[in-house]
């Protein structure tokens, strides 16, 4: 009679948990995303219709010991001018073009990434408690993740990716992060896109909304630095 007890006691802490668990989650502040006429979520546009940005740069990430490396690891510029993406120019004033310039100073690091995320950037949130924000994105017309980029002297190598904080207790509603292939870079810049059809049923709350990781090893030669363009930014 005793052991019965104890396993009555397991099982209604059990439930006691998941079912606190299922609360949170479905008390979390859940917005649609705020679709343009042509159905787009934007994420980063360049030009003078930049809408706010959703998901702040802030998750910075690496294989190196120390945290507080990270910011002689990594730099990004969210006002760069140098040649930037043109493909969506929405006229007005001259000198008003931006695109994201990240550049990866390796060090010791074999590995860096950059996660875009929609909480509060200090201090900054990573989904372990309450006080981020969320995207419903199983609702997107054409279930497409689609960005611009382009590398500082070519050759330079890439992976994109959202939805990295799922294993966190208030992060995505993804079970593992959606990656994508390695994409290497040119010069010029060119249109990228990642397919979110498969994931769709996962899409309903999203705080990691765009991310991008470089490993040192793909990168063309033995460089000591990895420099590359993000351009305009979105989900249709």
């Amino acid at each position: 009679m005793k052991i019965l007890k104890a396993h009555q006691s397991i099982i209604a802490t059990l439930i006691t948990f998941t079912a606190a668990y299922a609360y949170a989650a479905s008390d979390l502040p859940v917005r649609p995303p705020n679709l343009d006429p042509q159905g787009r979520f934007w994420v980063y546009r360049n030009g003078t219709n930049q809408p706010p940005i959703p998901f702040a740069p802030y998750g910075w990430m690496s294989d190196l010991p120390n945290p507080a490396q990270l910011t002689q690891l990594i730099q990004i510029d969210l006002e760069c001018r140098e040649h930037p993406n043109m493909a969506f120019k929405s006229g007005g004033a001259l000198g008003r073009e931006r695109c994201i310039r990240m550049k990866v100073i390796w060090g010791e690091a074999t590995w860096a990434s950059v996660a875009f995320i929609s909480g509060p950037e200090k201090p900054p949130w990573w989904g372990e408690t309450k006080g981020g924000r969320y995207f419903n994105l199983s609702s997107l017309p054409k279930k497409k993740l689609l960005f611009f980029a382009r590398g500082e002297l070519g050759g330079e190598t890439i992976k994109a990716q959202i939805g990295a904080l799922g294993n966190k207790p208030f992060g995505d509603s993804l079970s593992k992060p959606i990656q994508s292939e390695e994409l290497k870079l040119t010069k010029d810049w060119a249109r990228y896109e990642v397919d979110l059809k498969e994931v769709n049923s996962e899409l309903s709350r999203i705080c990691n909304g765009f991310g991008i990781l470089a490993e040192r090893a793909s990168q063309p030669g033995s460089p000591n630095e990895t420099q590359f363009y993000i351009g305009d930014v979105y989900f249709e």
